[in-house]
């Protein structure tokens, strides 16, 4: 009797995501070859069965001997191939969302053997996603095996060549050189990535994830407004067991070793307590057809934190309760409807006093301050077989996010802050205000998505359209309605504050309004088998984006941004054991709705500048605006006048969108149970959007057209523009003399405009290696020697913490740009990472190895021989000022002065099944986190001179140290 073999020469994995052009969330697909020996079988019995919720889907093989069974549920599936005259065969699989597929060979052994056997393997050969590098987890499983932090950022690291971002956004993940900015976060097709800034994401707790797939390179035509990395999530659903689980963690600060003390904060002090619970319930409501899922996840963290150079104490409380639900409803063998419901509110307390450093002694009571966040989120989405070629997928989503910042005193208590250098004082906090701003913003996303899947022949089509209406509220103004500093007169902008006197800033600043986004894209995407070792990815994603004033006028409009993704696999030898791939692609990335905000939501932000008239002693008691008495005003700088600007006042007519180009070759070998990797990756940053200075450059078109008048409006930092650095801008002013405020379109040249073009190139050779788990071990990781250089690190600046997306200091001014060519922040020339587990008797015991190279720096400055040509930024440029400070009067490129160190840490972790009455499984995980308490600096004081005055002498000390060992206690019990 003949053998039949199928070689599932692609289990893909290509879920497609309701409505959204595949963010692919909750369903896959499968693409099998059937053949028996050398030949294709036509006509075979392709069945393959869900194993948990009973969904029972078949098809016959074409003439090609392929078969395709669309839109199905994430997770454990029985498969059997049958045909007469053959011996039927039979195997498992496990369908996840994102870069995976299968290859699975079901040999039967033939009717006068005793013994079938069956053996399959997981390989990356995806219909669609041939062409992506990063990784696929599956949660439930990686928590129990290795040591990883209980949160998206920790799983996301675990990807190759992601980088840790800089402290000052949270330790957000960079992927192949651009900013943690510029990433994408999606929950079964549910974008929650934070539009203000691209900087975070909604709160999703651990448990509710099933599969985490990371993206870092190769997107398809239906990923795009992240030019960064893509993390695809899908949540927890129920099947036809009853199920109820709790899970407690705990993270106690007993058991966690102090980071070392820096000149700023007194890290010995700190306190950080964490106690998380999870409760989840799941199950049939009508067998076979009707099931949910529900999470309830109270968290509480408890922490202090010491502060040397304000003299303060700061304690913390965040409170979150966390509800998640999910039903799936199988409203027949062909039509899926999903709804997923959850709440991220977190409510964060901070109780502030003033502490003495030396003596480690509490003060007396600042006050209490409030942070409100998170929001609800609802997805809805059906998937539907229309045909057994044909499938429609439609999402609609609703993700909302507080963002409330007060407390009691924000009404009458203005922030003071004290920098007479000559009496002792660097920048010494002498007020009670809980906090600088106060604000109360809400912000809300609607998304629409719809896509057809075509499969025809040897071509898989997916067309689709996907669009979101975005809306954020604003209203921000510094508490106490303004903000003090006193500073030595050779502060900038106290140049005319007479000698032997102190200066008095003032800063008024309030901002406010609602603001709308709308973002749409139209994509196309074919996978064509041009022969059975040949596969073309050939997509176009066509975008449009639209950012409106707190008038409800459109003030920069982004259209017709059409990116490629073409991508090619070759099987070399024809047996799917080792295969060539390449990809050339490009990705835009949207405007922020900080940018909205901050141009054209009316910002009222004006300095004014005063002698100090009364003698004010030095040191850090606390002072009140009464407290301190000052001339006349001496000096105005206004950064904003309240007004809205006209629509065309802050954009260039002939602004694109920051967009990237991507290739990337690679090669995989795929042996018995190993997966090799070698991919090398270049991107180049092509274009970036940013607040550019126009004044000089308006001054120079009116000397060429022989305009008299000028010098008089644009004077000084007078109009910003939205515009592409390095380029001409085309704009549209009602300043120009002799017009009579009729507005005027002028073109300024790139050259007058004296910007450099925005530089960004990243370069990465990947190594990659996976053995999966096998019941008793796995292994897996990566090596990445790479290289990451320009002028412009992106949406944020870590050189200085500033999260303004569009609007980072970089191009203020030309000068900033001098010397600002070297090693980017986020540049690592090497990593390599390490994880696994392993039975040692009874015992899991799992590892998480990590080395980083180290951080470049440079020396951040003054500009030789003044202040620079704004006084107000101080000490900020690529330069030394004074060749006996420490930047020594000369220039500084970027990353050149001096390197941070190598980061190692290693964690473990220990687990063990329990025996409890009452409960089908229990188990209990001991983590040890830097279990070599490893004290590595890892991040350090850039600034080499500061304000324009004097060195700064801190350079080069260290900001922060990684963090010092620590302990999880984590507890699981199942019904």
């Amino acid at each position: 009797m003949n053998n039949i073999k199928l070689y599932t020469l692609g289990f893909l994995l290509a879920s497609f995501t309701s409505f959204s052009f595949g963010q692919d969330a909750t369903s896959a697909a499968v693409f099998a070859t059937v053949k028996s020996g050398d030949d294709v079988v036509v006509g075979a019995s392709v069945t393959i069965e869900n194993d948990s919720i009973g969904l029972t889907r078949s098809a016959s093989t074409n003439e090609f001997g392929q078969v395709r069974i669309l839109s199905l549920p994430t997770g454990s599936y029985s498969i059997s191939v049958s045909k007469a005259g053959f011996v039927n065969t039979e195997s498992t699989l496990s369908l996840k969302v994102g870069i995976n597929s299968y290859d699975v060979d079901l040999v039967s052994s033939g009717s006068n053997i005793e013994e079938l056997v069956t053996t399959a393997r997981v390989v990356k050969t995806n219909v669609y996603e041939v062409n992506e590098t990063g990784i696929n987890i599956d949660v439930t499983e990686l928590q129990t095996q290795i040591p990883v932090g209980r949160d998206l950022t920790s799983l996301t690291l675990l990807a190759p060549g992601a980088v840790e971002g800089d402290a000052a956004f949270g330790f957000l993940p960079s992927f192949g050189g651009s900013s943690v900015g510029e990433n994408q976060y999606l929950v079964n097709g549910l974008n929650i990535t934070n539009f203000r800034n691209f900087i975070g994401y909604s709160n999703v707790p651990f448990e509710f994830y099933d599969n985490v797939d990371v993206k870092t390179g190769g997107f398809q035509a239906q990923y795009g407004k992240a030019i960064g990395g893509f993390i695809t999530a899908n949540t927890k659903s129920g099947s036809n067991d009853f199920e109820a689980k709790v899970n407690v963690s705990y993270a106690p600060d007993s058991l966690r070793d102090k980071q070392p003390d820096t000149y700023a904060n007194a890290n010995t002090e700190n306190e950080f307590d964490s106690m998380q619970y999870n409760v989840s319930v799941s199950g049939p409501i009508i067998k076979d057809k009707l099931f949910y899922y529900v999470l309830a996840a109270p968290t509480v963290n408890e922490s202090s934190y010491y502060a040397i150079e304000n003299g303060t104490r700061t304690d913390y409380e965040t409170d979150e309760v966390f509800y998640g639900a999910k039903i799936d409803y199988y409203i027949n063998d062909r039509t899926h409807l999903e709804i997923t419901h959850f709440t991220d509110e977190t409510e964060e307390v901070n109780d502030s006093y003033k502490w003495d450093a030396d003596t480690n002694k509490t003060g007396s009571y600042d006050g209490q301050g409030l942070t409100l966040s998170g929001g609800d989120n609802t997805i809805v989405s059906l998937s539907t077989l229309l045909s057994d070629n044909l499938t429609l997928d439609i999402l609609w989503g609703k993700n909302e996010y507080e963002r409330t910042v007060q407390a009691a005193t924000d009404c009458c208590v203005a922030p003071i802050y004290d920098n007479r250098t000559s009496l002792g004082n660097s920048f010494a906090y002498r007020s009670t205000a809980v906090n600088f701003y106060t604000a109360e913003g809400r912000d809300e996303r609607e998304q629409r998505n719809i896509s057809l899947t075509w499969n025809i022949g040897n071509h898989n089509i997916k067309i689709g359209y996907e669009e979101e209406e975005l809306t954020a509220t604003q209203n921000q103004v510094l508490s106490g309605g303004a903000y003090y500093l006193l500073a030595e007169n050779t502060y900038p902008g106290c140049g005319n504050v007479p000698d032997g006197s102190y200066c008095v800033r003032i800063r008024n600043y309030k901002v406010g309004g609602e603001f709308g986004l709308d973002n749409s894209a139209f994509y196309i995407q074919d996978s064509w088998n041009v022969t059975d070792r040949l596969n073309l990815n050939i997509g176009l994603r066509s975008s449009d984006y639209s950012n409106l004033d707190a008038n409800g006028e459109t003030f920069i409009e982004v259209t017709d941004q059409v990116a490629h993704r073409i991508g090619a696999t070759y099987d070399l030898f024809g047996d799917g054991k080792d295969k060539i791939s390449v990809f050339f692609g490009n990705y835009y990335l949207p405007i922020a709705a900080n940018t909205n905000i901050r141009l054209a939501g009316g910002e009222d932000y004006v300095h004014t500048y005063h002698a100090l008239t009364n003698t004010v002693a030095g040191g850090t008691s606390i002072l009140t605006p009464a407290d301190i008495q000052y001339g006349p005003e001496l000096n105005r700088v206004v950064v904003g006048d309240g007004t809205v600007p006209d629509t065309f006042a802050a954009t260039a007519q002939n602004v694109e969108a920051m967009y990237q180009d991507e290739i990337i070759f690679g090669y995989t070998k795929f042996l018995d149970s190993w997966t090799l990797g070698a991919y090398v990756t270049y991107r180049d940053l092509a274009s970036a959007i940013d607040d550019i200075l126009v004044d000089h450059a308006v001054n120079a078109y009116c000397a060429s057209e022989g305009i008299a008048g000028c010098p008089d409006v644009w004077y000084g930092p007078h109009s910003y523009v939205l515009a592409n650095p390095g380029k001409d801008v085309i704009w549209t002013t009602a300043e120009l003399p002799g017009t009579g405020g009729t507005p005027t379109t002028i073109k300024l040249k790139a050259g007058d405009l004296a910007f450099p073009p925005v530089q960004r190139e990243y370069t990465a050779l990947d190594i990659t290696f996976d053995r999966a788990w096998d019941g008793q071990s796995f292994m897996g990781g990566s090596i990445t020697i790479s290289s990451n250089r320009g002028n412009y690190e992106g949406t944020v600046k870590s050189d200085n913490g500033q999260d303004d997306a569009g609007l980072t200091q970089d191009y203020d001014f030309p000068e900033f740009m001098d010397n600002a060519y070297g090693y980017l922040p986020n540049h690592r020339a090497f990593k390599m990472k390490l994880y696994g587990a392993t039975y040692i008797g009874n015992t899991l015991v799992g590892l998480n190895w990590s080395s980083t190279s180290p951080r470049k720096y440079g020396c951040i400055g003054n500009y030789p021989g003044g202040d620079g040509p704004n006084d107000n930024y101080g000490g900020n440029y690529w330069y030394g000022g004074n060749d006996s400070w420490a930047c020594n009067g000369v220039p500084t490129p970027r990353g050149q002065s001096f390197d941070g160190k190598w980061i190692n840490n290693l964690d473990l972790s220990l687990s063990r099944e329990l025996n409890i009455p009452f409960f089908s499984e229990a188990r209990i995980q001991f983590n040890i986190f830097n279990l070599f308490d490893f004290e590595t600096a890892e991040d350090y004081n850039e600034y080499g001179e500061a304000d324009g005055s004097y060195p700064d002498p801190d350079w080069k000390q260290i900001t922060r140290y990684q963090p010092g060992r620590s302990v999880r206690l984590n507890f699981t019990a199942k019904l």
